[in-house]
């Protein structure tokens, strides 16, 4: 079963960074309570989320990247209660 839907408001898929900061905004909604959210910037972790954050959450992150490639690759990895993984990816370009 898909443990949840998650939809990026902010950026979308293709976008451009056009500064040093990417300001991400995503609605996750889960069947199951969310125990863990992870956003991950070219594979690697920037920020992490752990407790029971419910079934449905606003993610609101300001990402301040060490290095920006001409593709980037964000991604967000949430876990539910019953142990449940879905991945979103999206494509940045410079």
């Amino acid at each position: 079963p898909i443990a949840a839907a998650i939809t990026f408001v902010y950026p979308k898929n293709g976008g451009f960074i056009k500064s040093q900061n990417i300001i991400i905004e995503a609605q996750i909604q889960s069947q199951s309570n969310l125990n863990k959210i992870q956003l991950l910037f070219n594979n690697e972790i920037a920020d992490e989320r752990n407790g029971d954050l419910g079934k449905s959450f606003t993610y609101q992150f300001n990402l301040v990247p060490k290095k920006i490639e001409l593709q980037n690759s964000l991604k967000i990895m949430v876990v539910d209660s019953s142990n449940n993984e879905t991945v979103k990816e999206i494509i940045l370009f410079k």
